[in-house]
């Protein structure tokens, strides 16, 4: 069961039971099934892998499609013919350096800054925000097939993304979307014939990534 968007922030701290007497009988019936719905995404979830001792901090992110490429905030360039091409024009998609061979910097700082996410936990059980340090936008899952993912200005249920355990190779992860969690393309990325990062499978080659910490002295904002 997903929780859906309705326009207003997910609160990730429920409601104790008090707060329920003084309510309607049809309110607290709603708001009871509405708790019981919630925990029950977070046992679900907490039966997989999840790495909720990922510390918050600044993060260069690598796929596992090539050997130096990195994800970023940029335009894609999705070939015309297909559905994702309609966002190419937006500057502020999710991407990743695809052909472009792209080492770690020394420094990051100016147009580097594209390369970097801050990393924040917002949960126990291993859910986080990816927050792009050159635009200050949050990375957003998407419904639309073949879309980049887009980026978002404030954090919504949209933004939240389960790290995970690759479970053909623990040495990457797979960030998996806390509002899609029971689509079967529910993890981000990266594709395999352009720039662009999309929702697939967790089984996908390009679900894989590799968090790497920075140092903040590293970082000049």
């Amino acid at each position: 069961m997903t929780p859906q968007h309705n326009g207003d922030p997910v609160l990730l701290i429920l409601q104790p039971p008090s707060f329920l007497d003084d309510m309607p009988a049809a309110v607290r019936l709603f708001s009871g099934l509405l708790l019981f719905l919630l925990s029950w995404v977070s046992l679900s979830v907490s039966a997989q892998e999840t790495v909720a001792s990922l510390k918050d901090g600044y993060y260069f992110v690598k796929n596992a499609r090539t050997a130096e490429n990195a994800l970023y905030i940029g335009r894609p360039r999705i070939p015309r013919q297909l559905p994702g091409a309609a966002f190419n024009k937006d500057p502020m998609r999710a991407c990743w350096t695809f052909n472009t061979a792209l080492p770690f910097p020394n420094v990051f700082e100016d147009d580097a800054l594209f390369y970097l996410f801050k990393v924040t936990r917002i949960s126990d059980d291993g859910l986080y925000t990816f927050q792009n340090v050159g635009s200050e936008r949050f990375l957003a899952c998407t419904e639309r097939e073949g879309a980049s993912l887009p980026t978002i200005p404030f954090v919504f249920d949209d933004a939240f993304f389960y790290v995970e355990r690759d479970a053909a190779d623990r040495n990457y992860v797979n960030l998996v979307s806390f509002k899609l969690l029971d689509r079967p393309n529910n993890a981000v990325s990266a594709s395999e014939h352009n720039n662009g990062v999309v929702m697939a499978n967790t089984a996908d080659w390009g679900a894989r990534w590799l968090l790497i910490p920075v140092d903040d002295h590293r970082v000049r904002r």
